[in-house]
C-alpha cells in the first residue's frame, strides 16, 4: 500500500496490493500544486475508493475491495514514495490519521477546511501521527 505523489511520472496514486504491482487497486489524481500545503485524503468504502485533495473528490475507483486490513502483518506501506523507482515526496507530512472506517464527503471537507467538529473519538481513529507544524 503507498500514496506517491508522482507516480509512473504522471500524477499521484494511491494502490493497494496483495499480490503485486499487476493486481494493484489504484487511485490516480492529478500531479499536486508544488510551494504549498495540500489536503489529501483517502476513503475505502465497499468496493469504492475515493482520492479528495483539498476536500474536493480528486479520483474514483468502484473496484478497489481490498482495504489496509487485507494486507496482514507488511513492511511496505509508504507515504510519500511508492514501492518502485517513482519520485519521493520533495516536502512535510502533518499528519497523518487512519479510522476505523470511511469518512463521508461532508467530514473530509471539513478536515481540509479545517472548520471540522469531529473528533476522534466520534470518527473513530486507529492510529494518528503527527509531523511538521
Amino acid at each position: 500500500m503507498f500514496l506517491s505523489p508522482k507516480a509512473e511520472g504522471t500524477g499521484m496514486r494511491f494502490a493497494i496490493t496483495v499480490s503485486g504491482n499487476g493486481e494493484e487497486q489504484q487511485l490516480n489524481a492529478p500531479e499536486l500544486a508544488t510551494g504549498v500545503w495540500k489536503h489529501v485524503a483517502v476513503t475505502l468504502s465497499g468496493t469504492t475508493g475515493i482520492m479528495y485533495v483539498d476536500g474536493i473528490e480528486a479520483a474514483r475507483n468502484t473496484n478497489m475491495p481490498l482495504k489496509p486490513g487485507s494486507l496482514g502483518l507488511t513492511h511496505w506501506n509508504y507515504i510519500g514514495k511508492s514501492q518502485f523507482d517513482d519520485p519521493y515526496l520533495n516536502g512535510a507530512v502533518d499528519e497523518l490519521i487512519i479510522y476505523n472506517r470511511a469518512l463521508t464527503a461532508q467530514e473530509i471537507w471539513g478536515l481540509a477546511s479545517a472548520s471540522s467538529t469531529l473528533t476522534a473519538h466520534d470518527a473513530g481513529v486507529q492510529a494518528y501521527a503527527e509531523g511538521a507544524d
